[in-house]
C-alpha cells in the first residue's frame, strides 16, 4: 500500500509461531477434564490425551487449534479447543555477515530486521544492504529464505522490506552481489557458523 507521501506503509507484526520451549495452555470449553499445560519439547512436538503426539512448533496458536480441532473431532462429537501461550522458551535470533558484532540477540518485543541489525552495531562498509537474507522457519520446521532491499527502507521508498522478525530467524548480510541467495546462505552456514553454532544444526539437517 502507498502512502501519501509516496512511501509505502511499515508492514504488520506477523503472527507469533511456536517455539521449542514454549509453554502452551489446551483448554476444551465443554471438556474441561481434557485441559492441559504442556511445554513444547525440543523435537517441536507436544504430547496430549487421546490424540498422542502433534508437531506444534512453527505453526501459530490457531493453526495448532484448527489441528487439535480436527483431531479431537474423532473421539469427541463437538470439541471447542483453544491454544494460548503461557510462556515463550526462546526469543532468539541470530545476525551475522557484514555487521558490527555478529552474534545470537535476544528479542522482547516486536523486531525488525534494521532493528536487529542496528542492536548489532549497525552495517559495515562492506555491506550489501540491497541483498540481506532472513531465514526462517515455517510449518514443520521447514527454513525458507526471505529477500530483503533494506537500501529501500532506509531512504523510505519502501518501508515493507524492513520485516518484522520472528523468534530463530536469522539474518544474513553479504559483502558482495549474490546470484543464488539459498546458495550463499547454505554456504555461509555450513563454512562459517555450523561448526561453530549448534544453533544452525536444525537448518543443515533439514536441507
Amino acid at each position: 500500500m502507498v502512502g501519501e507521501s509516496g512511501t509505502q506503509e511499515p508492514p504488520l507484526a506477523v503472527e507469533y509461531r511456536i517455539n521449542a520451549g514454549d509453554r502452551l495452555a489446551v483448554k476444551f470449553f465443554y471438556n474441561a477434564d481434557l485441559n492441559q499445560d504442556v511445554v513444547v519439547r525440543p523435537d517441536g512436538r507436544i504430547s496430549l490425551q487421546l490424540v498422542q503426539e502433534v508437531m506444534a512448533a512453527g505453526r501459530t496458536p490457531s493453526e495448532l487449534t484448527e489441528e487439535l480441532t480436527t483431531g479431537y473431532s474423532k473421539h469427541l462429537e463437538q470439541p471447542e479447543i483453544t491454544v494460548i501461550v503461557n510462556a515463550f522458551g526462546g526469543q532468539l535470533i541470530y545476525v551475522g555477515g557484514e555487521v558490527g558484532t555478529p552474534g545470537l540477540r535476544e528479542i522482547g518485543g516486536p523486531t525488525t530486521a534494521l532493528q536487529a541489525i542496528t542492536a548489532s552495531g549497525g552495517f559495515r562498509d562492506t555491506a550489501r544492504k540491497e541483498e540481506v537474507a532472513v531465514i526462517r522457519r515455517g510449518p514443520e520446521n521447514k527454513p525458507f529464505i526471505i529477500a530483503l532491499n533494506l537500501e529501500k527502507a532506509m531512504d523510505g521508498t519502501d518501508l515493507s522490506q524492513d520485516i518484522y522478525l520472528v523468534p530463530y530467524d536469522t539474518v544474513l548480510v553479504p559483502k558482495t552481489n549474490i546470484a543464488d541467495v539459498n546458495t550463499w546462505t547454505q554456504q555461509y552456514i555450513g563454512n562459517t557458523l555450523a561448526p561453530f553454532n549448534p544453533f544452525w544444526s536444525w537448518y543443515l539437517m533439514l536441507r
